[in-house]
């Protein structure tokens, strides 16, 4: 959660060193970008898609996850889980 956190608040930064990136620079000019960067909370992020136009499935539908979420459904996982492993084992 705190790595999404960072990435989150640094989007901007993000997305321009997804650009250099992009654009195959040294690693130099990737921390003089991350040094220079102005880092705009608001920059949408640029992910990279899926161009398959034979796939008709594509995108897949995204469910907005956030705050506390990923832990209870990570909870409710490992429950199941454990509850047809406990019912396997017998």
């Amino acid at each position: 959660m705190t790595a999404v956190t960072q990435l989150r608040l640094n989007q901007g930064v993000l997305n321009d060193l997804i650009g250099e990136f992009k654009r195959g620079s040294s690693l130099e000019r990737c921390f003089q970008v991350i040094e220079e960067s102005e880092n705009d909370l608001n920059a949408a992020p640029q992910i990279a898609k899926y161009d398959d136009s034979n796939d008709s499935d594509w995108p897949l539908p995204q469910l907005p996850i956030s705050g506390d979420q990923p832990f209870y459904i990570a909870s409710a996982i490992a429950l199941s889980f454990a509850v047809f492993a406990s019912v396997a084992w017998q």
